[in-house]
């Protein structure tokens, strides 16, 4: 009861500041089948990570793996203590949900912050097919964004990235192929920042 108490006047604080409606409720049950179930009537599922660099403990629990691992929606990673504040940085491979992905995070840059665009292929004529649709799909916005390209297509390099850029937040698409699925929650472990997994 004190944990829900507080869980609550932590929304109604964040829903007024933010002038938005908001409702709380307290189910009982499995904990990532009613997040499931929940999920299916709204756009966003929000689940509270771990602290980056932390012991195991400390790191993604179990219920918030398995929400990011069976949720058809876009899940919100955000690490305790961690505030949505920084750059908006995203992942564009080209695919459909690639596409979806740069919309949101130009969606979420504010106006007076440059969206960074990482593209994970460094071959030359892929790179510039990428920009120019980059571009096309910001209209006027993407003559202010970053482009750059990861050193290699992997976690590694785009975990550098994202520190190198000091991401407030990460987007990308959730069949990335630099997040495979069967160890998803232990990759974003590593990532650090907050991270929007779009579907």
């Amino acid at each position: 009861a004190r944990l829900a108490g507080a869980a609550r006047r932590r929304m109604s604080a964040a829903a007024d500041r933010g002038h938005v409606p908001w409702t709380f409720r307290i189910v009982r049950g499995r904990i990532a089948h009613e997040v499931a179930a929940a999920a299916e009537t709204v756009d966003l599922v929000i689940v509270e990570g771990g602290v980056h660099g932390a012991p195991a403990q400390a790191r993604i629990g179990l219920p918030a793996r398995m929400t990011i691992q069976t949720l058809n929606r876009p899940v919100l990673i955000l690490r305790a203590g961690r505030r949505l504040t920084g750059p908006v940085t995203v992942v564009f491979d080209g695919t459909a949900l690639g596409e979806k992905a740069l919309q949101m995070a130009d969606m979420l840059t504010p106006d007076n912050d440059r969206l960074t665009i990482l593209f994970p292929d460094q071959d030359p004529e892929k790179r510039t097919a990428l920009e120019n649709r980059a571009r096309e799909i910001l209209g006027p916005a993407g003559g202010a964004a970053h482009f750059r390209t990861l050193r290699t297509a992997s976690l590694t390099a785009l975990c550098e990235a994202a520190h190198g850029h000091n991401a407030g937040l990460l987007v990308l698409d959730a069949e990335n192929a630099l997040l495979p699925r069967s160890n998803m929650a232990e990759i974003l472990d590593s990532l650090g920042c907050p991270v929007l997994l779009v579907r």
